[in-house]
C-alpha cells in the first residue's frame, strides 16, 4: 500500500502528498499495529461498522424527512471532504512540471490509499485522461451501489478543496462496472473537466440520490394510500 514511496509518474518523484492524521497513524502502528495480540483485521470491523452507520443514518433521513434530510448529510459527507482536500496538496511545489493526467492520477492514488484503504491499479491514456481500477474495496462486501453515493460526496468534497490550491484537479470522473453490481472490480475514468460540459460525477451523484428519494418515498405513500 505505500505507493506513495514510489510514485510512477516523473513528476511525482519530487513531491509527496500532506498524509493526514501523521501522528495519529504513528501512535497507532506504535502501539496497536506492533502489539502481536492485535488482529489489524479488527481495524476493517471497526471502520465498517462505522461505514454502514453513516450508510443507515442517510436512508433513514430520507425515509423520514425526504430531501431535507438527504441533503443534511449529504452535505456533511461534502464538507469533512472539502475541510481535508485542500490540507492534502497545500504547498506542494512542482506541480508544473507534471502533465494534468499524471497530477490526479497521483491524486487518485493517494486517496484511494489514504481514505479507503484500497489497493489500485491506475493508468495515463493520454495527456489529458486516465483511469484506474480498484480490485479491492475495503466495503465491498458490505455496501451496495447506492450506498457508495455518501463517499461520492465526499470525493466531490475533496476535489473542489484540492482545486482551490491548483487548477490541474479541475478534473471529472465516471463510474464503470462496480464491485457491488457484480463486477470483479470497481473501474474508473478520469479526464480535464470542460466548462461547457455538465460534470459525469455529479450528475451521477444526483442520479443515486433521486432514485432513493423515490425508493424511500414509496412505504410511505402506500402508508398513506392505505390510511386515506
Amino acid at each position: 500500500m505505500a505507493q506513495h514511496e514510489q510514485r510512477p509518474e516523473p513528476g511525482g518523484k519530487k513531491f509527496k502528498f500532506n498524509e493526514p492524521y501523521v501522528e495519529e497513524m504513528r501512535r497507532r502502528r506504535e502501539r496497536a499495529l506492533a502489539n502481536p495480540d492485535f488482529d489489524p483485521a479488527a481495524l476493517w470491523q471497526w471502520g465498517t461498522v462505522q461505514a454502514i452507520t453513516v450508510s443507515a443514518i442517510l436512508k433513514l433521513s430520507e425515509k423520514q424527512f425526504g430531501r431535507e434530510g438527504q441533503e443534511l448529510v449529504c452535505e456533511a459527507s461534502y464538507v469533512v471532504g472539502l475541510e481535508k482536500g485542500l490540507p492534502f496538496v497545500e504547498g506542494i511545489e512542482n506541480l508544473a512540471d507534471m502533465a494534468q493526467a499524471e497530477f490526479s492520477r497521483a491524486f487518485a492514488a493517494e486517496i484511494n490509499r489514504f481514505v479507503y484503504a484500497s489497493s489500485q491499479a491506475p493508468e495515463i491514456d493520454s495527456e489529458e485522461q486516465g483511469s484506474f481500477v480498484i480490485p479491492w474495496c475495503a466495503h465491498q462486501d458490505m455496501h451496495d451501489p447506492i450506498a457508495c453515493r455518501v463517499q461520492c460526496h465526499f470525493v466531490q468534497g475533496m476535489i473542489d478543496g484540492a482545486r482551490e490550491y491548483t487548477e490541474r484537479l479541475d478534473i471529472d470522473m465516471r463510474f464503470h462496472p462496480q464491485i457491488p453490481d457484480g463486477a470483479p472490480a470497481c473501474h474508473f475514468s478520469r479526464w480535464r473537466h470542460e466548462n461547457d460540459h455538465p460534470k459525469a460525477w455529479p450528475d451521477y451523484t444526483d442520479f443515486g440520490s433521486e432514485k432513493a428519494l423515490r425508493d424511500a418515498e414509496e412505504p410511505r405513500k402506500e402508508k398513506e394510500s392505505a390510511e386515506g
